[in-house]
């Protein structure tokens, strides 16, 4: 797929689990790895609706086949993003792409 060629930046899925260590504390942890395109939204598209119920500032594009869910967070380099939505844009064209509304936490 051509979008496939802005997939530049690397992310990694962070979810909320029980350590393995004692004392067994809650605690976000990193999983799998993904490439995709990381962009702003802009002031005319922060909407909500059944799927994003949360204001978010960016979105990330990816391949379809990226595992996550609302609730996990994304890292990219020093930078921390909470899922706020996952909708389904394409529904024309199901397989082309995600995209992941997020905000920046930290």
């Amino acid at each position: 797929m051509a979008i496939d060629k802005y997939y530049t930046q690397s992310f990694t899925v962070q979810s909320y689990t029980e350590s393995s260590t004692f004392p067994y504390d809650l605690a976000w942890v990193d999983g799998s790895t993904f490439k995709g395109a990381l962009d702003t939204v802009s002031s005319n598209d922060r909407w909500a609706d059944s799927q994003l119920v949360a204001i978010s500032s960016h979105w990330i594009a990816t391949k379809s086949s990226v595992s996550i869910a609302k609730g996990d967070r994304i890292k990219y380099g020093s930078r921390i993003f909470e899922v706020t939505g996952i909708p389904d844009p394409v529904s024309l064209k199901p397989g082309h792409h995600t995209e992941i509304y997020v905000k920046e936490i930290t």
